[in-house]
């Protein structure tokens, strides 16, 4: 029986709540420009009165208080006594908002201070106008409070899961539930729909119900189990006398097949449990060496039967979509990928050591090997991989809330919302978006009036998209404003000294200049943006994540901003090449073929390359990075492609596919150029990252400035 932990169990209610109040602020949101229907007020009340509630089990008083009082406006809205209009739907967004600093604050342990009490009284006086409630204070209609009230006899507590042939056996588990309050009382039951499956695989003569049940009567166990005694073969059944010890629910919950901190909340709700026990469990259990010995409970099983093949054959063959998913730790699933790359590298070298020795045998069993390590790398990453739509979906909020503060009318669509990437790069990319959307808004997006001026529709547009591209994600940040103006733009750095007024630069290098640090074109200052901070810590933060990001735009017309990230930053695919000893790994995604190298296909001292009539940018990797290249035998190109740039890098010798862990560079090398990260390979030597997109850059640069020379 596993041992239960306080902490543990009020993470995952910290977890849950901050999962209802990400879905309650989506609602919110949408109601606010959408019809609203009864399933959007319905869904709103469960989720303050789940949160009331838990906290109320957990002894989190103040998080009780406020959401009764939120939950009280609900519920007037439900009866339709309070209209949910728009201001009062901006009062909810507060309380959201105060209630997730409450559960906060719970995370880390810490107590309110004075300032977020004023702002609980503030929202709360904004909500009188509404409905007039009073704080619930502690102790009032506590789960369980009523039980002395209903009986003075103390309750058993019931557990019961029916199994699949019920109904096919002619069995009514209603008329079992009446015949038990026929013979005493039911004073609490919680219905087990937890086994329900989805649509497709329902089978309405299955039955898929279960029960918790607080239970009163006169007579003790014998009469309880007379109740039960044509349904003991189709049910798993437990039976707890009233002051069970807390080990006899634990051991309950272990022999049931729901989840244990499902079963716990329940027990804990019903007023079976108390958070006090379960306090006092937790410092007993920290006193023992060993922990307690398991106590006998009242139980009725099949006698023809084990209790394990009682509880397989409950549950159904089909579980829910919730049943399926296992909360971890994120450090645990970070130890897991850092494992799994020490193990591509031992795996490396046990592939160098079969080649170097010859030996058929080995070099067999070193590629069954190499399979089965390529398989448990490619699952270990998909652990860490989530859909971007959740991120996505946190802009609405700020869409809404400056939109409001500048007075503009915008409209934000998101698609591509299911697209996977790192959870790391996930966490990294939301300070870029949430820079660019603000930016669209305060630059991009105009006033309303300017907008009807230019025979725009008064509302504006701004658009988030994301997809897969060759081993990559692309994020696009898309407006209908009034765009980038290249003049500016180049006029603006020529005033700052970022480029000299006979500099010839490309289109795309002209957009690109808004990412130097300290660049605005804005005219004014607001509390917004303005002051050439934001789209400089956009660039940085994406070439830390080894991306790119470009603009696009048409004055008067729009703009896009479109980000390139790669899906992970742990363990890659790579091609491995080599300039004298030195050797370097491209990502394999971006290699597109090997060629010959010919003198004749590259025009002497210049950085272009002739292949079958496209011109390339062409990279002299060794001179650039000042290594000594091997002047004797064949020399190769490795052609690549990075979105729309396709380029040619010349190198010694292929290597061919690799399996590489991304080490990343020291501070000491953060400044340089045209290397990403670093790699062990097998025989324990070190192998450079290239970063493709910004050798490019460095090449195209080069060019333009001998252009300029000779001119």
């Amino acid at each position: 029986m596993n041992d239960f932990d306080l902490e543990e169990i009020k993470e995952t209610y910290i977890t849950e709540c901050y999962e209802i109040l990400g879905r309650l602020e989506t609602t919110l949101l949408y109601i606010e420009s959408n019809p609203i229907t009864k399933d959007h007020i319905d869904e709103m009340f469960r989720a303050f009165h789940t949160i009331k509630g838990t906290s109320g089990v957990f002894g989190y008083e103040h998080i009780v208080e406020f959401t009764h009082v939120v939950e009280s406006l609900m519920e007037e809205v439900r009866s339709k006594k309070v209209e949910l209009i728009p201001e009062l739907i901006s009062v909810l967004l507060e309380c959201k908002d105060h209630i997730t600093i409450l559960i906060d604050l719970v995370a880390k342990n810490e107590e309110t201070n004075a300032d977020i009490q004023n702002n609980q009284k503030v929202i709360i006086q904004k909500l009188n106008p509404y409905v007039n409630v009073e704080p619930k204070r502690k102790g009032a209609e506590q789960p369980g409070s009523n039980l002395e009230e209903l009986s003075s006899d103390l309750p058993w507590h019931i557990s019961i899961r029916f199994k699949e042939n019920t109904f096919k056996n002619g069995l009514e588990p209603i008329a079992l539930l009446n015949f038990l309050n026929h013979i005493g009382k039911i004073i609490n039951l919680i219905p087990i729909l937890d086994h329900i499956p989805s649509l497709e695989h329902f089978d309405p003569e299955n039955c898929y119900l279960g029960f918790e049940i607080e239970y009163v009567c006169n007579g003790g166990k014998e009469l309880i189990e007379q109740a039960f005694e044509f349904v003991v073969d189709d049910c798993l059944l437990h039976i707890l006398p009233p002051k069970s010890k807390f080990e006899d629910y634990l051991e309950l919950m272990e022999s049931l097949p729901e989840k244990n901190f499902r079963v716990l909340r329940i027990l804990l709700f019903m007023g079976a449990l108390s958070i006090q026990e379960l306090r006092e469990y937790n410092k007993n259990k920290k006193r023992k060496k060993k922990p307690p010995e398991k106590q006998a409970i009242g139980q009725v099983s099949d006698s023809k039967s084990t209790e394990d093949e009682t509880i397989a054959s409950v549950k159904p063959q089909r579980l829910t979509k919730e049943s399926k998913i296992i909360r971890i730790d994120s450090t645990k699933l970070d130890h897991l990928i850092n494992l799994v790359g020490e193990l591509v590298i031992a795996n490396a070298n046990i592939n160098q050591i079969a080649s170097d020795k010859k030996d058929n045998e080995m070099i067999e069993a070193a590629y069954q090997v190499n399979h089965l390590v390529s398989e448990i790398r490619e699952n270990a990453l998909k652990l860490r991989m989530v859909q971007i739509g959740e991120t996505f979906s946190r802009f609405q909020r700020v869409v809404r809330d400056v939109g409001k503060e500048l007075d503009k009318d915008i409209e934000l669509s998101i698609s591509g919302g299911e697209t996977e990437l790192d959870k790391t790069v996930v966490e990294k990319i939301n300070d870029p978006l949430m820079h660019l959307i603000r930016n669209a808004i305060d630059h991009g997006i105009e006033s309303k009036e300017d907008r009807i001026a230019k025979n725009k529709s008064p509302k504006g547009k701004l658009s988030l998209h994301a997809y897969h591209e060759t081993g990559f994600i692309v994020i696009e940040v898309k407006d209908d404003g009034k765009g980038f103006s290249k003049e500016k733009i180049y006029k603006k750095a020529i005033e700052k000294k970022i480029v000299s007024p006979d500099q010839v630069l490309s289109e795309q290098q002209i957009m690109q200049l808004v990412f130097q640090p300290g660049f605005s074109t804005a005219e004014s200052i607001t509390n917004i943006s303005g002051r050439g901070v934001g789209l400089d810590v956009v660039s940085k933060n994406i070439e830390s994540l080894r991306g790119t990001v470009s603009i696009y735009s048409e004055e008067n017309q729009g703009s896009m901003i479109k980000i390139r990230l790669p899906l992970t930053l742990a363990i890659i695919d790579g091609f491995m090449v080599s300039i004298g000893s030195s050797y370097y790994v491209v990502p394999l995604d971006i290699v597109v073929e090997c060629i010959e190298y010919k003198p004749s296909n590259v025009q002497k001292d210049r950085n272009f390359l002739n292949l079958r009539g496209e011109v390339l940018p062409f990279i002299r990797l060794y001179k650039m990075f000042q290594i000594k290249s091997s002047n004797t035998g064949r020399k190769n190109i490795l052609v690549v492609q990075f979105g729309d740039k396709k380029a040619g890098i010349l190198v010694d010798s292929l290597h061919g596919e690799v399996q590489i862990v991304i080490k990343p560079l020291g501070k000491i090398f953060s400044h340089l150029k045209g290397v990403s990260g670093s790699t062990i390979l097998g025989n324990g030597a070190v192998a450079l990252i290239l970063d493709i997109p910004s050798l490019i850059s460095i090449t195209m640069s080069q060019e333009t400035k001998e252009k300029i020379g000779q001119g």
